[in-house]
C-alpha cells in the first residue's frame, strides 16, 4: 500500500471539504428560503430539483476529471429508485399521521430495501 497516495488524498479531501460543504449548505438555504417566501411545498420541489447533482458533478469534473464525474452520474441514477421509495414512503406515512422520526426511519429502510432488491451493481 502506498502511503504517499493516501496522504495526497487526505490533503485533497481537506481542501475540497469546505468548498463542497458551503455549496451544499447554500443549496439547502435556497430551498428553505423559497419555502418561506412561497409555500413549503414549493420549497420541497426546489429541494428535490436535480441542481444538486449538476453542482456536484461539475465540481467533480473540475477537481477529478470528466470520467470521475461521469461515474458519479451513473451512481446517482443507480441510487434514484431508493430515493423515490424513500420520498413516497415518507409522504405516505406522514399522510396517516405517523410522527416524523418514525416515518423518516421507516422510509430510509424502505429505500435501502428497494436498492437491495434491485441488486444494483456499481459501474467500474
Amino acid at each position: 500500500m502506498n502511503n504517499k497516495g493516501a496522504g495526497k488524498s487526505k490533503a485533497r479531501i481537506a481542501r475540497e471539504f469546505p468548498e463542497n460543504f458551503v455549496i451544499g449548505g447554500l443549496l439547502v438555504m435556497l430551498a428553505i428560503w423559497v419555502a418561506r417566501a412561497s409555500t413549503p411545498a414549493i420549497g420541497g420541489i426546489i429541494a428535490a430539483v436535480p441542481i444538486r447533482y449538476a453542482v456536484t458533478w461539475s465540481i467533480a469534473a473540475v477537481r477529478r476529471g470528466k470520467e470521475f464525474a461521469e461515474d458519479m452520474a451513473r451512481g446517482s441514477v443507480i441510487g434514484m429508485p431508493g430515493n423515490i421509495t424513500f420520498s413516497l414512503a415518507l409522504f405516505a406515512m406522514l399522510l396517516v399521521s405517523i410522527d416524523f422520526l418514525t416515518a423518516f426511519i421507516v422510509s430510509i429502510l424502505a429505500g435501502i430495501a428497494v436498492l437491495a432488491l434491485c441488486k444494483f451493481t456499481f459501474p467500474e
